[in-house]
């Protein structure tokens, strides 16, 4: 009879603890939500937000549209070198030593290069597919 009271006395205290450090807890600042999903052999068209209409995606095209997309890749073999960072609807492409830059939203097709008529986007892209390589590289040396 004893340990059973003590068990529900300590659950209800336990419970409780929550609410009454809640209460009295100044208000901080919430962490930014993060979502990362994975997928092996998914192509940029078998979701809905990037416009394929015969697979229905709700809940990932509502996370497109209310968040930032960003995607980096990178291909180093002897006869190619390439990399690229997409944010949002610009896409920056370096291949070997060409930089690109295109307009996904008007240009699905990487068809038109704006890198001459926005180096401003050029450099702010270039940077974050650059911190993006050293945080790769880096957790790979720490893997080995």
């Amino acid at each position: 009879m004893r340990l059973r009271v003590l068990a529900v006395t300590t659950l209800i205290i336990g419970l409780n603890i929550p609410l009454v450090a809640q209460r009295g807890a100044p208000p901080t600042r919430r962490a930014p939500n993060v979502v990362l999903i994975l997928m092996d052999d998914m192509g940029y068209g078998d979701i809905g937000s990037y416009g394929v209409r015969d697979a229905r995606t709700p809940n990932l095209d509502r996370l497109a549209r209310e968040g930032v997309r960003q995607l980096f890749w990178r291909i180093v073999r002897t006869e190619q070198r390439q990399k690229a960072a997409r944010s949002g609807r610009w896409k920056y492409l370096m291949d070997g030593e060409n930089q690109l830059l295109f307009d996904l939203e008007t240009d699905a097709g990487e068809r038109h290069d704006l890198a001459a008529q926005r180096p401003d986007l050029v450099l702010k892209l270039r940077a974050l597919l650059a911190g993006w390589e050293r945080d790769v590289d880096q957790k790979g040396r720490a893997s080995r």
